[in-house]
């Protein structure tokens, strides 16, 4: 559900995305320039694109624990994340969410997350996107980090692979790679899954650490009215890669969502 993670809004084309919380600026920003960065960077897409060809979509969702790739970035808590994205008829999108996250016991961080890119037709049932995410937090930039990704979009699946050059600022390049799908069990319900693996390509672990992590989501979404989705969902993980959060770690959890695009 952000990713990245923390936090992408979804998108109301065949391009649904749900990750980073994977951006921001170049530093931790300020609480109270969180949401104006976000509001900024509406107005920017705005004057850029213009009025015309305009296609802006928003979401608001709660969820009874934050995961991003199978790791709690919440400490297994309640948050919420809001989240603006702009599609242009020519394959151009971009977009932004702002959410809350915990690296340490106790310590909040407000989470920025950008995302811009690109996708086109492949054939008449796939689509193929490259684009980059930056995530930005508040308090503490050096969790600061930029993924670039390439990707398959299919009507009922996608497939994505991820790079970066210091995840979540902790020197490892990293390499990530997922598969994600769903399956209309009726007019109004889907089922979903997600397996991902990320893989420590360069950098210094934890003594003993494995450098292949592997994570897995399962669930059903509910569309109860237009825009409004209630979600139950399955999601952990194994131990390996570098972990974003210091705190000890359930590895795995059941996770109710409830959200609302427009």
């Amino acid at each position: 559900m952000l990713a990245h993670p923390c936090c992408r809004p979804a998108r109301r084309t065949a391009l649904a995305r749900t990750k980073p919380c994977s951006a921001g600026a170049e530093a931790g920003l300020p609480p109270r320039r969180l949401p104006h960065a976000l509001a900024v960077a509406g107005l920017a897409l705005a004057a850029v694109c213009g009025p015309a060809a305009a296609q802006f979509s928003g979401s608001v969702a709660v969820d009874s624990d934050y995961r991003y790739r199978g790791v709690t970035l919440s400490d297994n808590r309640p948050d919420a994340r809001i989240g603006l994205s702009y599609d242009h008829p020519s394959g151009w999108y971009a977009g932004a969410s702002l959410t809350r996250v915990i690296f340490e016991p106790g310590r909040y961080h407000g989470a920025l997350v950008a995302y811009a890119g690109y996708t086109r037709p492949w054939s008449t049932d796939l689509r193929w996107e490259l684009g980059a995410t930056h995530s930005s937090y508040e308090g503490d930039a050096r969790y600061d980090y930029t993924e670039a990704y390439a990707g398959l979009i299919g009507d009922l699946w996608s497939a994505r692979a991820y790079l970066s050059p210091d995840y979540f600022g902790s020197d490892v390049r990293t390499a990530y790679l997922e598969l994600e799908a769903n399956w209309p069990l009726s007019s109004t319900v889907r089922a979903i899954g997600h397996v991902g693996a990320l893989w420590s390509l360069h950098g210094d672990l934890e003594d003993g650490m494995s450098r292949l992590r592997t994570d897995a989501r399962a669930g059903v979404r509910w569309l109860v009215d237009d825009g409004l989705a209630v979600q139950l969902a399955w999601s952990g993980s194994s131990t390996g890669g570098p972990y974003p959060s210091a705190y000890e770690r359930r590895r795995s959890n059941v996770l109710l969502s409830v959200s609302y695009s427009f």
